[in-house]
């Protein structure tokens, strides 16, 4: 795998009198490379075997600029207000090579060279960003909002043999709004911060294709709330840390020209707590933490795509959350460091094969995203980093 990527800043202007005012810029030029080979055996009605070796080529050059103001009210109160546009430049771009070879039951059904051409022909977006920081007595306030837009439009065709037999093209439309809000509050000991979040996010994908699957258009909202707090609370040569972070999601799916699909509500509460002991030479931590990653939107499409002659892929949008429940051990001494984890995954997403449509499509095969109920994972990991004279030494282990 090898990827290239130029950034280059453009001059900043700045303006103070009382208040920021700043422009900034970046020029980026990405290429990134990848090659491999892969072997694949799918057992339906026959005996399907797939030996591929393939080329990826990804090209894009884009610009974002900021435009800004601060406003230092005083030394207690502060706002702020950013716009961002991002956009791309000429010709973006990639393109996915392959030699297949296919058996079906041993013997050889079919071999050739396929290509795939993508265009991506975003439009420039739109991002705002405001904040308040401040202080009232002895609380403090961190108060931010964003807007984010976006429309895109990719093309793909695809070519057997110099042939093209596949062409779609998809429409993508993006809309955030987010807020979030943190407060630090005095309390007798230790310190009690607590706040809430929204974020409402409303998606468009139109997907348009010339025969080898069906049409699909998705429109997909979904709003989450958040309330958070965590407490930390120092004795003597311990400190203790807990808090939670509860969650509800409603997400509501419409496909127009197929069955309708409504995803379920989903609400959660992510604990954590740590306890540390620390001395002159040690420090020992025993910690739990709870997270939880949300399926990309793209995992989430049931469009059927064209990746190559012999593979189509698509998406699952019943997948669930995924979550992680984490407790480790951690020591300190000096330049050593030891940690041993426990990781438990629910709803741990992996690609998964199964044949397309055997009758109409023979040899077909189709990648989509499923879940593995739960999984268990142990990581330890050893850390050395001694001074010896002027040389500074990392040795790193883990299993």
């Amino acid at each position: 795998i090898y990827t290239l990527s130029l950034h280059d800043a453009l001059p900043i202007l700045a303006y103070r009198n009382g208040m920021d005012f700043f422009v900034k810029g970046y020029l980026t030029e990405n290429n990134e490379l990848m090659d491999y080979t892969s072997q694949t055996e799918l057992v339906s009605s026959s005996i399907w075997t797939y030996d591929s070796r393939m080329h990826w080529h990804n090209h894009n050059i884009y610009y974002f600029a900021d435009l800004g103001w601060n406003w230092e009210i005083s030394e207690h109160h502060s706002v702020g207000l950013t716009y961002t546009a991002f956009s791309p430049i000429g010709s973006n771009w990639g393109k996915i090579e392959h030699d297949e070879r296919v058996w079906q039951d041993g013997k050889l059904f079919d071999e050739g060279h396929t290509s795939t051409d993508n265009s991506y022909k975003t439009k420039m977006s739109h991002s705002v960003n405001a904040y308040y920081n401040g202080e009232i007595g002895k609380w403090k306030i961190d108060f931010s909002a964003d807007y984010y837009g976006e429309r895109a439009y990719t093309e793909m065709e695809g070519f057997t043999n110099g042939q093209l037999n596949a062409s779609s093209n998809t429409t993508t439309k993006n809309r955030l709004l987010a807020e979030k809000l943190t407060v630090t509050a005095p309390v007798p000991y230790g310190t009690l911060t607590f706040g809430e979040e929204v974020s409402d996010v409303d998606r468009t994908n139109d997907f348009l294709q010339s025969g080898f699957s069906a049409d699909n258009h998705i429109h997909q909202m979904t709003t989450t709330w958040s309330l958070y707090a965590n407490y930390s609370l120092q004795v003597k040569k311990f400190s203790f840390k807990q808090g939670f972070d509860g969650r509800m999601s409603i997400t509501d799916t419409n496909k127009t020209g197929n069955a309708g699909l409504n995803k379920p509500d989903y609400h959660v509460v992510i604990p954590n707590l740590s306890v540390s002991r620390k001395s002159d030479k040690w420090r020992h931590t025993l910690s739990y933490r709870g997270y939880r990653y949300n399926p990309p939107y793209g995992s989430l499409s049931s469009a059927v795509i064209y990746a190559g002659k012999y593979e189509y892929r698509t998406g699952n949008p019943y997948l669930q959350p995924q979550t992680h429940d984490i407790i480790s051990w951690e020591t300190n001494w000096k330049w050593m460091n030891i940690e041993l984890q426990y990781d438990y995954i629910k709803n741990r997403y992996s690609d998964f094969h199964t044949i397309y449509d055997e009758a109409n499509h023979p040899g077909v095969r189709l990648m989509d995203y499923r879940t593995t109920p739960t999984i268990q994972m142990y990581r330890l990991l050893l850390n050395a980093s001694p001074k010896i004279g002027i040389w500074q030494l990392n040795y790193t282990a883990s299993k």
